[in-house]
């Protein structure tokens, strides 16, 4: 049995990335059990920072506003991406309206609740850009390797411990894990 993971945001052309485990199989049917907050946290961060600067960490940065577009938000966040502050809320701080952090036994979704709370599609048509519209792609949501291998890192120690957890329980030994 192969455990996947794999990330994508409304508007991605493509996974921002996939990954997989075979070690541990034998867990799989539950591999988030107890580490929701660890993955609400990674998440966040993630955010944080890519909002911080201004795009620059998950890619090439966000283009500035078109003139028409920076005289229409006068008064609001001098911040790209940051109008109300609705969408960076939903996006850094996983108890804002509009957060999406659903972290089940077998399946994680984190992101923004289009389908709840959040109204409107504006990180969609950002994340993808538009050359019709003459929108350039800012990606709100953009995963790096490092994000990717901190996440194998969250999940194969939390399979460890769940198998640590299930060896004691049998009296059985795990040949070095710790």
């Amino acid at each position: 049995m192969v455990l996947e993971l794999s990330y994508s945001f409304p508007g991605d052309t493509k996974e921002q990335f996939r990954l997989g485990f075979t070690r541990y199989a034998h867990l799989f049917e539950k591999p988030f059990r107890g580490i929701a907050r660890d993955l609400k946290d990674w998440f966040d961060e993630i955010e944080e920072s890519q909002f911080a600067s201004q795009g620059v960490r998950g890619g090439d940065g966000w283009d500035g506003w078109a003139l028409s577009t920076a005289e229409g938000y006068k008064g609001y966040a001098n911040e790209l991406m940051v109008a109300s502050g609705a969408m960076k809320k939903a996006l850094t701080k996983s108890n804002s309206k509009g957060a999406l952090r659903k972290v089940e036994d077998a399946r994680a979704e984190l992101g923004i609740d289009f389908f709840g709370s959040f109204k409107g599609l504006y990180p969609i048509y950002h994340q993808a850009g538009s050359e019709k519209t003459n929108l350039p792609q800012r990606r709100i949501v953009a995963m790096t390797q490092a994000d990717a291998f901190e996440l194998v890192k969250i999940v194969q120690a939390n399979l460890a411990k769940q198998a640590r957890k299930e060896a004691k329980k049998k009296g059985d030994e795990l040949g070095g894990v710790k």
